[in-house]
This record gives C-alpha cells, sequence and structure tokens, in this order.
C-alpha cells in the first residue's frame, strides 16, 4: 500500500478532478484531471506533481493560449456627395477587424434601409490578426437628401453603419437654336458668316463635357468655343459654327454633344446650300472684225440640276468706242444655258447742242412745249403721248452716253461717229452668284 499526498500544479493550470485517496492499494490505480486556463496568448508551461511513499513524481504540461476572436468595425457612418439619379456613385469602404487569435465567424452585412448597396468582400468568416473591407454606393432615385443603414452580423453581434447621400436631377442640356442652324447660300470654296450655338445646363448639376464633334461641310471656328470641360448648373457657353460647302446643292451635318447628361449624345441639325457653276467658251475665243462690224462670242453657263440661285454677268475690256452687252445680263441655275456676249464697234454718240454748264435735260424741257404749240389742238391730244416717249428716250439716251468713251471733238450737235481704234483687246466676261464669280477670257482683234 502507498501512502500519498494531494497532487500539485504549477502555471496556469488546474486540477478539476482527483479520484486519488490518501493510499492507493497495490494494483490499483487513480486519474488526476488537469485544466488549462491561459491568461495569455502563446506557448504556457507547468507541472503536475505527486508526492508518495514512493518519492515525488512529476509531469511536465504545456498548452497554447488563444485570445477571443474581435469584431472592430470602422467607420461608424459613411456620407456620399450628391449623386444623379439612377446612377452609381464611387464606392466608400467600411472596414471590419479581428484582432483575435480565433477566427470571427457567422458574418454578413446587408442595406436594411435607403438607394445603397454593398459588396461583402469578408465573406462568412473572418481569420484572426486579419481584416477585410465592405464596399459601398449610393444609388439615389429620388432627389434630394437620404438616409440608409448597413447592418454587419458576427458570431457577437449586430452593428450598424448609418449612410446618407444626397440625390440630384440630371445635367438637363439645351442646345439652340432649334430645330438647328440653317446657312446662307454660299459659293463652293467660300465660307459663309459664322452662327453661333448656344448649349445650356438646366439640369441639377455640372455638365461634363466629354467631346463635341461635327459632320457634314461644316466647322466649329477656331476659338470661339467658351464652353470648357464643364457647364456650371443654370450656366450657358458657345460656339461659332461655319458653313463651306465642298460642293453644290443642299448640304446637311449635325452638331453632337457627349456628356454626362442622361439624355446623352445630343445632337444639332445644320443645313446649307453650296453653290457651284461653270462658265465656258462654246466656241472660238478670239474674234478678228473690222472696225464698225461686230463680234459675237458663243458662251455655256452649266450647273448642277435643280442648282438655286441666278448668275448676273459682265463684261469688262472693250475697246473705246464700243459695248459689250451680254445676253442674257443673268440666267438661273440648275442645267446648261446657252449664253451670248456680243461686242459692237463704231458706236455713235448722240449729242445735243447746249451751253457750257448746261444738261441736255435743259434743251429738251425747251423743246418740249415748242413741239406741242406746232400741233393742231387735237393733233397735239394725240401726239401728246409720242412727245413724252421722245422726250424720255432722249433723256435716256443722254443719260446712256455717260457710258462711252467721250468724243475729243467740240462744237455742234446731232450724231457723230467714232472709229474704234484697231489693236488686239482682252475681254472678260464674269459671272456672279452667292459670293463666286467665274470667268471666261476673250479676245477681240479690230483691224
Amino acid at each position: 500500500m502507498v501512502r500519498s499526498f494531494p497532487p500539485m500544479v504549477t502555471g496556469e493550470f488546474s486540477i478539476t478532478a482527483n479520484t486519488c485517496g490518501a493510499t492507493l492499494g497495490s494494483g490499483v490505480g487513480c486519474t488526476v484531471s488537469v485544466g488549462f486556463g491561459p491568461t495569455a496568448s502563446g506557448t504556457r508551461t507547468g507541472s503536475l506533481s505527486v508526492t508518495d511513499s514512493a518519492g515525488t513524481q512529476t509531469a511536465s504540461l504545456s498548452g497554447l493560449g488563444l485570445l477571443p476572436a474581435t469584431d472592430a468595425l470602422s467607420p461608424a457612418s459613411l456620407n456620399f456627395a450628391g449623386q444623379q439619379l439612377n446612377t452609381a456613385s464611387g464606392t466608400q469602404q467600411v472596414t471590419l477587424t479581428n484582432s483575435g487569435d480565433a477566427a470571427l465567424t457567422l458574418l454578413a452585412a446587408q442595406i436594411t434601409t435607403g438607394d445603397f448597396t454593398v459588396v461583402n468582400s469578408c465573406g462568412n468568416s473572418l481569420s484572426g490578426h486579419s481584416a477585410c473591407s465592405m464596399l459601398v454606393s449610393f444609388v439615389p432615385k429620388n432627389v434630394g437628401g437620404e438616409a440608409g443603414v448597413l447592418t454587419v452580423s458576427d458570431e457577437y453581434r449586430n452593428q450598424a453603419v448609418t449612410l446618407s447621400g444626397t440625390g440630384v436631377a440630371p445635367a438637363g442640356v439645351t442646345l439652340s437654336p432649334l430645330p438647328g442652324l440653317t446657312f446662307a447660300t454660299t459659293g463652293v470654296g467660300l465660307t459663309a458668316t459664322g452662327q453661333t450655338l448656344t448649349l445650356t445646363n438646366n439640369g441639377g448639376m455640372p455638365l461634363l463635357i466629354q467631346s463635341m464633334g461635327i459632320t457634314g461641310d461644316f466647322a466649329l471656328s477656331a476659338g470661339s468655343n467658351t464652353c470648357g470641360a464643364s457647364v456650371a448648373v443654370g450656366g450657358q457657353c458657345s460656339v461659332q459654327v461655319v458653313f463651306a460647302p465642298t460642293a453644290g446643292g443642299a448640304r446637311t451635318g449635325s452638331v453632337t454633344l457627349v456628356d454626362n447628361a442622361g439624355t446623352s449624345p445630343q445632337s444639332l441639325q445644320l443645313a446649307g446650300t453650296g453653290v457651284d457653276f461653270a462658265l465656258s467658251a462654246n466656241g472660238s475665243t478670239t474674234q478678228t472684225i473690222a472696225a464698225g462690224a461686230q463680234a459675237v462670242y458663243p458662251l455655256l453657263l452649266t450647273s448642277a440640276a435643280a442648282a438655286p440661285g441666278t448668275v448676273a454677268f459682265t463684261c469688262t475690256g472693250a475697246p473705246a468706242y464700243s459695248t459689250c452687252v451680254v445676253t442674257p445680263s443673268s440666267a438661273a441655275l440648275g442645267g446648261t444655258s446657252t449664253i451670248t456676249v456680243t461686242v459692237a464697234t463704231d458706236i455713235a454718240e448722240l449729242r445735243m447742242p447746249f451751253l457750257p454748264g448746261q444738261r441736255p435735260g435743259f434743251w429738251l424741257a425747251g423743246l418740249l412745249p415748242l413741239g406741242l404749240l406746232t400741233l393742231r389742238r387735237k393733233s397735239r391730244l394725240r401726239r401728246f403721248g409720242g412727245v413724252v416717249l421722245l422726250g424720255c428716250a432722249l433723256m435716256v439716251t443722254g443719260c446712256a452716253a455717260s457710258r462711252l468713251i467721250p468724243q475729243t471733238t467740240t462744237g455742234g450737235g446731232g450724231a457723230s461717229s467714232s472709229t474704234t481704234p484697231s489693236g488686239t483687246y482682252n475681254l472678260v466676261v464674269s459671272g456672279a452668284s452667292a459670293g463666286l464669280s467665274r470667268s471666261v477670257g476673250l479676245t477681240l482683234i479690230v483691224q
């Protein structure tokens, strides 16, 4: 029989049960149960000793202390700036930290109220001494301030993060004038006067302009764009649009704006008409005539079918005492027309006798009453209209004489003829329409 004393433990251990008495019979055993109660993390050591009549027996004890899981959550609230309706804001982060040794389990995250969303990257458990994040974004459905709650739960408790944000109406865009810009008829190769396109932000948030493009025979005038990268709420900006047709006929295009408005992209229609024509010889461009004869040059006016507008003709370079007449003086575009240029030489200049400083109208005023007095009463009545017409004709002749090169002779009245000097003359016949001019050079040789 062995006599023993009560067992002893050291360290962070304790005896939880003991079946051994003061004595222990031969061939009989007993048990001592040891518990572990660490007060710190890491490996902990101790010993169990039993003293009896045979001596002291010692057993080494060891155990691993573990800190319990923690669930620190931060921040406690999130605030979002103004966000356009039905669009997602940038994300903000909520961090969950477990500083314990044990894993934190039974994790879950959800938005319990408000127009917010959450992405839980923690999963359903979090290892000891680690952290994870939950990404929250704001997707407002109503204009004005909104509040919400993010609830994070784990094996210990539920925690709440308060959420807030402001929903704003989308940027509203108005391009004017409506329904678009229409430019005046312009010659091909020319540029029409610019017109102003106005952009207005009538929405609830700044308008962010990504691009502004233009198509067709139109362009944004360099240095005229006041819009920049953004337009404030209620603000306006403008840009000049010019028209430079590359072909005749109706020309169309558009201005397209790409931005952050819900109606993006926005477009404004552009329209203009280009004019183009050709003026060419329809035969020889050189004529040789004797003084007193006429030279005739046929020309062709060609343009696209249905081209709008008319072409007005002029002739320059005719020699002295001659006329250059273009028939017709103007012609409509929209096909092919024959134009005739007639140069007449040795043109007589009709002169009325008058004193120095007097005008032909003076003599006309004096001659008309005399002519009427020489007629009988009935004849005067019948011929009054003819005399008036004659007077008008004389007046026109007198006015027209100013376009002829004056004679060098002086003296009495009557019709006098001047001879066109011989020589070679270069004439230019020009047609003009919508600012566009086309010319044909002609040569006149007077012998």
